[in-house]
């Protein structure tokens, strides 16, 4: 490995005398996509890489192989290049390809304490909105439910967050009468995400469990129950694409 480390890293010359690599269109775009093939492995590998990945209709989906780099790019990489010469990021990257297990997992650790430190920063609003489903009541009648709804969160330490504004949620109960309403609620609470996954139609997504108390803003005089309840149920996030 680190034979190979130091001949795939590229040695960037500082003169002009160095000769600046000159790649054919196939294998400009066969570099490119495997650059592109790479880094989305690694995302994949910083996520997934001690646990499963579980899937849309399936317990865990099938892990993914490592790409291979194209079979002439170490070599090429062995060569002088000058400094800016265009093949020099995908030199990086087979470096990197080229770490073991342990090594990677350094560099991972590395990039996340980064990425911790830059995330208040790199998240965008809509990434702490929450789409609310199915909440059931804690209540003596199981049968009050919080069908949906929405809130908007910020996070106040890792994975623990709590309701930046009340939410608001269409709640469904049974009636004096013996029948049901909808009633209109607006609640309040806290949230801890638990999971990342992929949404039908490929979106990266998050859940979440939350607590919240709820407070029916419609007239309740038809309804059984009080005005006020608590709830317990998961919600979604939906995590921009980078």
């Amino acid at each position: 490995s680190i034979a190979f480390l130091i001949s795939a890293t590229p040695c960037v010359a500082q003169t002009s005398s160095s000769p600046i690599s000159s790649l054919s269109a196939d294998r400009a775009t066969e570099v490119q996509s495997w650059m592109r093939a790479f880094s989305e492995w690694k995302e994949w590998w910083a996520e997934w890489r001690n646990r499963p990945e579980p899937g849309n209709f399936v317990t865990s989906r099938t892990r993914r192989q490592k790409p291979a780099p194209p079979p002439w790019l170490a070599e090429t990489c062995g060569e002088w290049l000058e400094a800016g010469d265009s093949l020099l990021p995908a030199c990086e990257l087979l470096a990197e390809w080229a770490d073991d297990d342990l090594t990677a997992a350094i560099r991972q650790q590395r990039a996340l304490g980064t990425a911790d430190r830059e995330e208040p920063s790199r998240r965008t609003f809509w990434e702490h909105v929450h789409l609310d489903l199915m909440w059931p009541a804690l209540e003596a009648r199981p049968d009050i439910i919080g069908v949906a709804g929405t809130h908007v969160t910020f996070t106040v330490k890792k994975r623990a967050h709590v309701f930046a504004a009340p939410g608001a949620m269409f709640v469904n109960l049974p009636t004096k009468s013996g029948g049901r309403a909808w009633k209109l609620a607006t609640n309040y609470g806290i949230g801890f995400r638990l999971f990342n996954f992929i949404f039908p139609g490929g979106h990266p997504a998050e859940a979440h469990i939350n607590m919240a108390k709820a407070w029916l803003l419609t007239d309740t005089r038809d309804v059984l129950g009080g005005r006020t309840m608590d709830f317990v149920g998961f919600s979604v996030t939906f995590k921009k694409v980078r």
